[in-house]
């Protein structure tokens, strides 16, 4: 029986939410667009059909917010003019419509809105104009997030669905093949992968020439401890391999070989044999009995004893061998076709019959069974089928909604291929280079100035991954080159064209994160022109503080030394001298072991500095226990209230002069562009 280990999976293996406008909202990291000292969502990360679910999106009536139609005429009616630019009743809807979770928008609500909106205009057109959307640290974090949304959009629109239906149609049925396997571990060398691919295409070769491909799997797979590491497989479904297996598989038809397949495993020569309908899953109990000259005999025993009228809980509890399922009343669980069982135990809990109470003894290769088949799993709706199957798919390594998965689908989509011959060559080159540092090697041979890979509608040559890995490796070895350095450079092409193509694909998205973009725009001018203290003019400032000086008060404060320690006894050295009149600068060259903090601070109500309200001036504590130490605390002085000096009182000043700013900024913005709001005309 051929080793299966190497298929088997190594089972080792919505919401943020943020206040805006008071109201939660949520989805992937949101870019603000902060109007007024309220956050408004330029783009709330990817919530799919946001239209349809929050705005209703366009009907032929005219637009749905929220399940209400605005006719034409009143989703076109401006509300608001910036100079030439219109505010249409229909666009302020949808803005506020993105940050509530309100069931229902009013005219009230939207009048309250429209000052904001407006504001969040003014700011996004004078940055605009100050060409913040040119700024290059500003278009970094952009496209960051632009390539995080890329992500989110495959993931919700295409990934998560594709997933499901693929799984759920080859779940469908059991397929069941022969391979040949040349064992490979994930590091190594290209010309261990070279030989290996090798090996199989010239396999293939002579199984199209007519051969068996059984009869070369002693010659062609890899032998472990005398066995093959290929033959055959039984019959298994979706989720029961290494997903790349699994892939080419449920590409073949019956009859047809794959090419050499690179998994975790090494190398694989697929031949799909048959495909059949999946056969239904059984909940299966057995009473068991180990291989040996007595197990036909303890079988039949156990079998009488039932026939006799005994229970089969019983019978399995005093009978089975089978110490793992010996407490759960011989079950074993929900059994299909797969690479878990073997074939012939398989065969006989399919062929035992679930009207009947219990099998008479079977044998398979594990030993001695009596079968009891407690249900046989029958889907009564499509809807419970398909919850049965999400419940599974979760649990299936490389079937996870993550990265990974998102790349694969563009790689697809934009036909991602490469043409292993010329990887050869680039990779013997490298090799050539031994122990020499990457950055010194210089491509030569049959690859120069071949096509090595192509991506939509792109070809990149044998020398551009040259370049690539000399700028990102260029300090490893020859020797240490491995194949996943050409997956690295295969995501790195595609998530070069990962926006290009979101765009390409879904014309929703570029409105949707150059909602974003402008969401960054107007943070930033907000910041610089409202929140920043660094940007204020001192002169104003200190204007503002004038005649407001006995709004920025110290109170009284407490000046206090702290000293703790492990240890009780450096705790008592410390106090000792402390009491001698010894200065903390004297107790610590003492007594290095203490730690000591001097601090001032006007806060008494926890410990420990609560421990000062029963101090005098020049006074210390009894020891006390704190964060795990033995510790003191002495009261050095008492500051008396005063007013705060300019500096001092900045950071508060700073806080406080904002709505200053704000209103003069508006005033300003308003004096630069033309503004007319009706809101008289939200009825």
């Amino acid at each position: 029986m051929p080793i299966l280990d190497h298929f088997l999976h190594d089972t080792g293996k919505r919401n943020r939410k943020l206040t805006t406008y008071g109201l939660p909202v949520s989805g992937l990291p949101v870019a603000g667009l902060v109007v007024a000292g309220f956050f408004v969502a330029g783009l709330i990360g990817w919530v799919p059909s946001l239209a349809a679910q929050d705005m209703g999106g366009q009907s032929e009536s005219g637009e749905i917010v929220n399940g209400v139609v605005l006719s034409e005429s009143e989703s076109g009616l401006v509300v608001a003019e910036i100079d030439d630019e219109a505010v249409t009743l229909g666009e302020l809807s949808s803005y506020y419509m993105r940050n509530s979770v309100e069931e229902q928008v009013d005219a009230v609500d939207l009048r309250e809105f429209l000052p904001l909106y407006t504001d969040y205009k003014l700011k996004l057109r004078y940055g605009l104009d100050n060409g913040l959307d040119e700024e290059s640290s500003l278009l970094e974090e952009f496209e960051q997030y632009a390539r995080q949304a890329s992500y989110s959009y495959w993931l919700e629109q295409e990934v998560k669905d594709q997933l499901f239906e693929n799984y759920k149609m080859r779940s469908m049925e059991e397929r069941k093949a022969f391979h040949l396997l040349q064992r490979l571990q994930p590091g190594a060398s290209p010309a261990d992968e070279l030989e290996a691919r090798n090996k199989l295409m010239e396999a293939k070769s002579r199984i199209e020439d007519g051969e068996a491909i059984e009869d070369l799997d002693a010659e062609y797979s890899t032998q472990v401890r005398g066995r093959s590491a290929g033959g055959q497989l039984p019959w298994f479904s979706a989720g029961n391999t290494v997903k790349e297996f699994e892939d080419a598989l449920y590409s073949l038809e019956p009859g047809e070989i794959s090419e050499p397949i690179r998994s975790q495993f090494g190398f694989h020569l697929i031949k799909l044999q048959d495909v059949r309908e999946k056969m239904p899953e059984r909940l299966t109990r057995h009473i068991y009995f180990q291989p040996g000259d007595s197990a036909k005999i303890r079988a039949e025993e156990a079998w009488q004893a039932l026939e006799d009228g005994r229970t089969w809980e019983e019978v399995a509890k005093n009978y089975t061998q089978d110490g793992g399922s010996r407490a759960r009343d011989g079950l074993i669980g929900w059994i299909h076709h797969g690479l878990q069982y073997s074939e012939p135990f398989l065969e006989q809990v399919y062929a035992a019959d679930p009207d009947l109470p219990y099998t008479s003894p079977v044998e398979t290769n594990y030993g001695f069974h009596i079968l009891r088949i407690d249900s046989v799993k029958v889907y009564t709706s499509e809807e419970q089928r398909d919850q049965d199957l999400r419940q599974k798919l979760e649990n299936v390594p490389g079937y996870g909604e993550d990265k990974d998965n998102v790349l694969q689908l563009i790689a697809s989509r934009g036909g991602w291929s490469v043409d292993e011959d010329v990887y050869g060559e680039v990779a013997l080159s490298v090799l050539d280079v031994d122990s020499l540092k990457i950055e010194d090697w210089t491509l030569e041979g049959a690859a120069m100035g071949r096509i090595l890979a192509n991506f939509n509608s792109t070809s990149y040559t044998a020398e551009d991954f040259a370049t690539w890995l000399i700028a990102e490796y260029g300090d490893i070895t020859g020797h240490q080159f491995r194949r996943r350095y050409l997956e690295e450079y295969r995501d790195s092409i595609l998530e070069s064209h990962l926006i290009e193509m979101t765009r390409q694909y879904f014309p929703e998205f570029d409105s949707e994160v150059r909602n974003y973009l402008h969401g960054l725009i107007v943070f930033r001018v907000s910041d610089d022109h409202i929140w920043n203290p660094a940007t204020i003019d001192s002169t104003d400032l200190k204007a503002f503080h004038a005649g407001r000086e006995e709004d920025y008060v110290l109170s009284e404060r407490y000046d206090y030394l702290l000293m703790a320690s492990v240890s009780d006894s450096i705790l008592t050295e410390a106090m000792r001298l402390y009491d001698e009149g010894l200065d903390v600068e004297e107790v610590r060259e003492r007594v290095p072991e203490i730690q000591v903090s001097d601090r001032i601070t006007d806060y008494l109500e926890e410990p420990p500095t609560s421990y000062l309200k029963d101090l005098k001036k020049g006074e210390r504590s009894e020891s006390f226990e704190y964060r795990s130490r033995t510790a003191f605390i002495a009261l050095k002085d008492i500051l008396p209230s005063r007013l705060m000096t300019f500096e001092e009182a900045f950071n508060r000043l700073a806080n406080d002069y904002q709505p200053v700013r704000e209103e003069q900024f508006r005033d300003y913005l308003q004096n630069r562009y033309a503004v007319r709001t009706y809101p008289e005309r939200i009825q």
